[in-house]
């Protein structure tokens, strides 16, 4: 049924009849996301595959990725996929993304490696350890 209509639908001189080709929104047309891992994360073993997506009314010229504030890869084609290995801990990754029309996009999460996404280490108290004086010598 889906075919029949498509096909009748490119048939049709009508510019009523076909889809806008034409982006027109307020927002930006371009978007990045992550497919993996998402956001809020946990847990996650120490080597895993970052997988982005990156969308745009016109032809993506390039998508980047960094970890913990520095750049780990800027792609050029798809598939915008890239193996990290991480140490233990709470980590900030950020997609970014251009088009050839010049608009940009980015996107960050934070992720657990390890420990829970939201994870604070412990600030160690410090506690007071009696240590012997000496005597002054007669």
């Amino acid at each position: 049924m889906a075919r029949r209509i498509l096909n009748w639908l490119s048939t049709q001189s009508d510019p009523r009849y076909h889809p806008p080709t034409e982006y027109c929104g307020a927002t930006n047309p371009l978007s990045v996301d992550f497919d993996a891992p998402h956001d809020k994360d946990s847990n996650l073993s120490s080597s895993f595959e970052v997988r982005l997506r990156a969308d745009s009314t016109s032809d993506i010229k390039e998508v980047s990725l960094d970890v913990d504030g520095n750049l780990f890869r800027t792609f050029t084609k798809p598939p915008y996929t890239a193996n990290l290995s991480l140490d233990k801990g709470v980590h900030k990754l950020k997609a970014r993304a251009k088009d050839q029309d010049g608009h940009q996009s980015e996107r960050g999460i934070t992720i657990g490696v390890g420990v829970a996404w939201d994870y604070v280490p412990p600030t160690p108290t410090p506690s007071l350890i009696p240590t012997p004086t000496a005597t002054p010598s007669l």
